[in-house]
């Protein structure tokens, strides 16, 4: 498969936190084949050997046990913590987890991070700076104003 690959693995173990599907051997079996990542819900080993050949990780679990493992099936969709990854899906990954972009939002994402930077750069400077007050830092978000501390209902 045209890549980046990042293998998306579901474990239906029944024991997700103490099996591990891969370890370092594994993942330079996936790298050799084209693989630049590994995402699971369940457990992974060797964690520093395998960071330490520039793969990218991530697992609920570190654990330090083999697994006798089968591969039930291979590109189809799977369910990952609630939610359903397909092959196709663009994934971004890193020290805090993953998450799935949709593909429609690509061309405005680069303009959509670059706000994000800038007001939370903003907000920090404030925090750190000598004009800081928690009811200004509130207010311009709508925060403790009677509009927003008002609940609503629905019918």
């Amino acid at each position: 498969m045209a890549g980046p690959v990042v293998l998306m693995i579901a474990d239906v173990s029944g024991t997700p936190h103490r099996v591990a599907y891969a370890g370092e051997v594994m993942t330079r079996l996936a790298r050799r084949l084209g693989a630049v990542g590994m995402v699971k819900d369940g457990a992974l080993r060797d964690v520093a050997e395998v960071r330490a050949l520039g793969f990218h990780y991530f697992m609920r679990y570190p654990v330090v046990s083999h697994a006798n493992h089968e591969i039930a099936t291979v590109g189809e969709p799977v369910e990952l913590d609630g939610q359903r990854v397909e092959t196709g899906d663009l994934v971004h990954g890193d020290a805090n987890g993953i998450v799935l972009i949709p593909w429609g939002v690509l061309p405005g994402l680069p303009e959509a991070v670059e706000n994000v930077r800038a007001t939370e750069a903003a907000d920090m400077a404030f925090i750190e700076g000598p004009d800081f007050t928690l009811a200004a830092q509130k207010e311009p978000r709508g925060y403790g104003s009677a509009e927003s501390s008002t609940p609503t209902t629905s019918a």
